[in-house]
């Protein structure tokens, strides 16, 4: 079969989305903007939810999706904390760091 549009070239449907993600941002506040990238490839350290639909999103609760992505969400916000949580410790041993050498310092003055 020869094909006469590019429809289902895989390459395309990042351009699109790129070109959508540009078009909606021009109309969004920086906080409402949009990234076509995946969080992997945005470096954001978060599991993706999956889509709903309409009929699991009115369905609410006793949907599986719906519950699938509830789960999904309260596993990223204890990995926000948990990212949180580790940045803190990680900034409190550079400074113990730095402390522990300048104390070395005089010790050795």
């Amino acid at each position: 079969t020869e094909s006469y549009t590019d429809w289902n070239d895989r390459s395309n449907a990042e351009e699109w989305r790129a070109n959508w993600a540009e078009s909606c941002n021009q109309y969004l506040t920086p906080e409402q903007q949009i990234d076509h990238r995946s969080y992997e490839r945005q470096g954001v350290e978060q599991v993706p939810t999956i889509h709903e639909g309409h009929v699991a999103h009115e369905m609410g609760d006793r949907s599986e999706r719906v519950q699938t992505n509830n789960d999904i969400k309260a596993g990223n916000r204890d990995l926000s904390s948990l990212s949180a949580t580790i940045a803190k410790i990680q900034e409190e041993a550079r400074n113990l760091f730095r402390r522990i050498a300048e104390l070395t310092e005089l010790i050795r003055k």
